[in-house]
């Protein structure tokens, strides 16, 4: 399969907080169409849509599904969905690292989670503005990224608390998920009811929650790594109580069992989706 994306890396400035800018240009033809599965990862994306609408399903429910007209802002999803393109496309999308966006939004980023808002809902006029910009710059992806790093730079604001948690969010990543909101209260010294309200006010998302994330996607960086690997190698590995655990743990937050996601991911490995880029090594 051709490499659909271009992956660009933002300003310095804001690489602790926004992983890439990616680029869509492409034609593709009935009967032939574009599918991705995006899992669920506790971080917030922007799609700026300038061609043809793209068809979005919820993965863990199919009957819901929307078609996406208009650019939008997904934050920090909480389900796995798929998404089906054909016709013109011509997306630009902002991928934030966990936490990534609440430096950028005057608005508890708690408050966002789990809906796919406006960019005039998130951003206000400005949004609208940028949106304009982006697409007068339509065929020079440089000039693109350019005007996302100008308009991310004017909004940076890091929370006092952001330090703090991202502490946190290291710790959950260097045991792989294996962290209970327990262990993160001994670690910083403050209440349980403390640590789950500053981590829902930087990351968006419970640490329970965001830890599953973790633990998921090093099941699936161990899977892709080494396909023949035994499930229950993994289960214990990583701590599931059980091989049920594990499934029920991907179905969840991929919308497929663990057998399927991976033959998902073996057919478009040369083309992976924004959902997967840091699976690559980027400059």
């Amino acid at each position: 399969m051709i490499a659909l994306y271009e992956i660009r890396l933002p300003q310095a400035q804001l690489r602790p907080f926004i992983e890439c800018y990616w680029f869509l240009n492409a034609t593709i033809g009935a009967p032939c169409q574009l599918e991705e599965l995006i899992y669920t990862d506790a971080r917030a994306d922007i799609v700026f849509t300038f061609g043809s609408p793209y068809l979005r399903v919820r993965a863990d429910r199919p009957a819901e599904a929307q078609l996406m007209r208009a650019s939008n802002v997904d934050a920090q999803r909480r389900f796995p969905v798929r998404i089906y393109h054909q016709g013109r496309l011509h997306l630009v999308g902002v991928r934030f690292r966990p936490g990534g966006l609440s430096p950028f939004v005057r608005t508890p980023v708690h408050e966002l989670s789990g809906y796919t808002l406006t960019l005039k809902d998130v951003f206000g006029r400005r949004g609208v503005e940028l949106e304009e910009k982006l697409f007068f710059a339509t065929g020079d992806t440089q000039r693109q990224a350019n005007l996302l790093d100008q308009f991310f730079l004017s909004r940076l604001a890091v929370l006092p608390e952001y330090a703090r948690v991202m502490s946190w969010l290291k710790a959950i990543e260097a045991q792989r998920g294996m962290v209970s909101i327990l262990e993160l209260s001994r670690l910083s010294g403050l209440s349980v009811r403390s640590v789950d309200r500053l981590f829902q006010q930087v990351i968006g998302l419970p640490p329970k929650f965001v830890a599953r994330t973790v633990r998921f996607r090093h099941a699936l960086h161990h899977l892709m790594a080494q396909p023949a690997t035994r499930w229950d190698e993994i289960v214990a590995a990583l701590d599931y109580f059980d091989q049920s655990h594990f499934i029920r743990d991907v179905k969840s937050l991929a919308g497929v069992d663990p057998k399927t996601y991976l033959a998902f991911l073996s057919r478009r490995r040369e083309s992976l989706a924004p959902n997967h880029v840091h699976l690559a090594v980027l400059p």
